[in-house]
C-alpha cells in the first residue's frame, strides 16, 4: 500500500471518528397520541386532538367521524436508537434514523398489535409537523398514531 493511499486511509478513519459521536448525540422529542377512531351518526373529537383535526379529515382517516384519545406520551429519541411506546392497543416502536438539514428528520415506525405488525413506515417529517399512521380493527373501526416531533 503506497505510503498516499495509506495516510488518506487514516484520514478517513480520523473523519469517521470525529463524524460517529455528533450523529449519535442528536436527539429530538416526541409527542406520541394514541387514537381510536370509529363512524357514528354524530361526529367528535376530543379537545386534546384539536390539533390533528385537519389531518384526520382527509382520507383514509376521513372514512371515521367520532375520534377518542387512548394514550399520550412524550419521548425523547437518540439517533439510531429504538424507542417503543406502550400503547392502549399494542406497541409502537420509533427509531430517529437520521436529521435532515435543519428542519425535517427520518423516522421509522413500526406498529405491533397482539404480537402482530401492523404498519411498518419509513417517513421523512419536518419538524413540529404531524404524522398519522394507522390501521382498521374489528367492526370497522381504527386504530391510529399520530407523531409531532421537535
Amino acid at each position: 500500500m503506497s505510503r498516499f493511499v495509506r495516510t488518506l486511509a487514516l484520514a478517513l478513519t480520523a473523519t469517521c471518528a470525529l463524524v460517529a459521536p455528533a450523529l449519535a448525540d442528536e436527539k429530538i422529542d416526541c409527542d406520541f397520541t394514541e387514537i381510536n377512531a370509529t363512524k357514528a351518526d354524530t361526529a367528535s373529537l376530543d379537545a386534546d386532538l384539536a390539533k390533528f383535526k385537519k389531518k384526520l379529515a382527509n382520507p383514509p382517516f376521513s372514512s371515521w367521524n367520532v375520534f377518542k384519545l387512548a394514550h399520550k406520551e412524550s419521548k425523547t429519541l437518540t439517533v439510531k436508537k429504538d424507542e417503543t411506546i406502550t400503547l392502549a392497543l399494542g406497541k409502537l416502536t420509533v427509531t430517529y434514523l437520521e436529521p435532515i438539514g435543519k428542519s425535517k428528520m427520518r423516522l421509522q415506525f413500526s406498529l405491533d398489535v397482539n404480537g402482530k405488525n401492523v404498519v411498518t413506515n419509513k417517513l421523512a417529517i419536518a419538524a413540529g409537523d404531524a404524522v398519522v399512521l394507522g390501521h382498521p380493527v374489528d367492526g370497522g373501526g381504527g386504530h391510529l398514531v399520530a407523531t409531532v416531533c421537535k
